[in-house]
């Protein structure tokens, strides 16, 4: 789940090669999932609703993501888990996960995520939506990261 992030970052960021990034008309089935995904979010405004001519970059990181995952029978997962932890962050600036957060030590336009938050995102249940509920989230994370500790001592 971490290599799956870190590509989705780094994908968004515009930092992979050119060949690493598929052009987002390119793969049928990523753009299938994106939109079979976005749609399940009603809470959004139809002018701010993501679709892949109105977020380029959103949508090109998700393509990234799809690709990458073509033929892994995890590929839809993934890629929701990832797409509603994205949203996630959005919604809340990042602020319901501070606790689990820090800067990264080598640029500020990072921050490491405690692996308890890679674990939640791992294998929170997502009920056919991409929004997670902030509350069970955080909750899932807290309970991963005391059995984390529980395992170290």
């Amino acid at each position: 789940m971490a290599f799956a992030l870190t590509l989705f970052v780094e994908a968004a960021n515009r930092r992979l090669a050119p060949a690493m990034t598929p052009h987002p008309h390119d793969n049928d089935v990523c753009k299938y999932l994106y939109l079979t995904l976005c749609a399940d979010m009603p809470s959004l405004p139809a002018a701010e609703h993501p679709e892949p001519d109105h977020c380029p970059t959103l949508y090109t990181a998700f393509s990234t993501l799809c690709s990458h995952y073509d033929g892994d029978p995890l590929q839809a997962t993934v890629c929701a888990r990832v797409l509603a932890f994205h949203f996630l962050m959005e919604r809340t600036a990042g602020a319901v996960l501070s606790k689990w957060m820090q800067p990264h030590p080598d640029t500020l336009q990072f921050v490491e995520l405690h692996p308890a938050v890679i674990a939640a995102i791992a294998t929170t249940r997502l009920h056919g939506s991409v929004l997670l509920s902030e509350s069970v989230f955080v909750e899932l994370v807290a309970e991963k990261a005391r059995s984390m500790v529980k395992r170290v001592q």
